[in-house]
């Protein structure tokens, strides 16, 4: 994981010297680990994660990470928004559902301190999360909008190792439930504000013939607590900012497909992580370019939806790099 394998090490590299104490107990030693894990923030970089899988359009994406445990970080966003109209006021409703896995491998946890009991550990954390915004959407001028969104959000994290070697029975005792294998529930709550604004680039006989640039900018902060955990180690509260930009440009391809005219669409996109939220990843920023195709099917009446799209982007960063692949519906 971003930040969070790295820290691991840390932490393991600490617990692995606490170990050789022979003089403590079992649970002096685990309390040694625990205020190891709280003093470099493992736990907070695992929510950390969490954010960031929620800050994807709809698409599964696949990253790699530039560290020493190979890791590997999948997510799925299905996100869903509209607008309604309640007592004269434009509302912006938009939900989230989304899922996150990250592997890691170590070949020793105590990297060579302790010889005769070497372990290698192979672990994943997995995240399933849901969030809801609402808020007032305004106009201003005739092509853009602002919303103004407060969100709330849960999640249930988990993670899962296997130890190997001669000291995976004494590392299961000492690490279990507080920096491998356990699980946690968090809520959290935050504020959005959203701006998004449309452009015509250049004219057509119609509206469809037009060359669109559709830019948004988005700056959202959350605050993070946890309700439920194995361990009094992943109780923990903490916030996390994002700053986001994407242009897209949006024009007709020409072609039709069973009379459905089909749009082609580009674009950059820039999500920035600042402060204490991108030490906790590991990255501050990550852009993205990303093109697709999409049609409207509104006169389509054997299909339950108004519009469809597909896209794959390429996403880098500081020390990561991804791919992803996205398909989307508007009803």
């Amino acid at each position: 994981m971003p930040g969070a394998a790295v820290v691991a090490l840390r932490i393991l590299l600490v617990a692995g010297a606490c170990s050789t104490l022979a003089a403590q107990s079992l649970g002096e030693i685990r309390d040694e680990i625990r205020q190891a894990v709280r003093q470099t923030r493992y736990v907070q970089s695992v929510i950390a994660l969490v954010d960031f899988s929620q800050t994807a359009t709809l698409a599964g994406a696949r990253y790699w990470l530039d560290d020493d445990t190979g890791t590997q970080l999948d997510t799925l966003v299905l996100p869903w928004d509209t607008d309604v109209e309640l007592a004269g006021t434009d509302l912006r409703i938009e939900g989230q559902f989304g899922w996150l896995s990250a592997s890691a491998a170590v070949t020793d946890l105590f990297s060579g301190a302790l010889p005769g009991v070497e372990t290698a550990v192979d672990t994943r954390w997995d995240a399933l999360s849901g969030s809801l915004g609402i808020g007032p959407r305004l106009q201003l001028g005739e092509r853009t909008h602002v919303a103004v969104l407060g969100r709330v959000a849960a999640a249930w994290l988990h993670n899962d190792a296997t130890y190997s070697g001669p000291g995976a029975g004494a590392s299961a005792v000492l690490f279990d439930d507080i920096l491998f294998n356990w699980s946690s529930t968090i809520v959290s709550g935050g504020l959005a504000v959203q701006l998004d604004r449309r452009d015509v680039l250049a004219g057509g006989a119609e509206p469809r013939d037009e060359i669109r640039l559709e830019s948004v900018l988005r700056v959202e902060s959350v605050w993070t607590a946890t309700v439920q955990s194995s361990d009094s180690t992943q109780d923990v509260s903490d916030d996390a900012q994002m700053i986001a930009t994407r242009l897209d440009v949006v024009g007709p391809t020409g072609w039709t497909i069973g009379g459905q005219r089909i749009d082609w669409r580009g674009w950059t996109g820039w999500t920035h992580f600042p402060g204490d939220t991108g030490d906790r990843l590991d990255f501050a920023n990550l852009f993205q370019l990303g093109a697709g195709l999409e049609a409207e099917l509104g006169d389509v009446h054997t299909v339950p939806f108004d519009s469809m799209s597909a896209s794959a982007a390429f996403l880098f960063g500081d020390g990561i790099l991804g791919i992803s692949a996205g398909f989307g519906v508007e009803f």
